[in-house]
């Protein structure tokens, strides 16, 4: 599903930069020295935090994708109808098998694996 990025800086796209719950770089150098003043107690400036907003956007195709992907999971795996109308025939002894259609099924699954 493709997914565009909007507002990263290039050394964010290529994985070099992690992000905290706190929204600050550790990547970058800035980042590093925050990390590296916080843990010793001295006070950064602005520019060693650099709070930064992700947006994300998908596209018209993912959306349409994920749209289908809602249909289908939708769909029963069994057609109830169908398994009920063989029930009673089963039962009625009204069901007939074709035993040349199924060894010829069974013959052209085999040779198609």
């Amino acid at each position: 599903m493709p997914i565009e990025i909007i507002n990263l800086s290039s050394a964010q796209r290529s994985g070099s930069t992690t992000t905290t719950n706190s929204g600050t770089q550790e990547g970058s150098a800035a980042g590093r020295a925050q990390s590296s003043n916080h843990q010793t107690g001295r006070a950064g400036d602005e520019t060693e935090k650099a709070a930064y907003t992700d947006t994300v956007t998908f596209t018209e195709t993912a959306t349409q994708l994920q749209a289908i992907a809602n249909e289908i999971a939708d769909i029963p795996v069994v057609n109830t109808a169908r398994v009920e109308a063989i029930q009673y025939r089963l039962e009625n002894d009204e069901f007939e098998i074709d035993t040349d259609k199924l060894a010829n099924n069974i013959l052209r699954f085999e040779t198609q694996l």
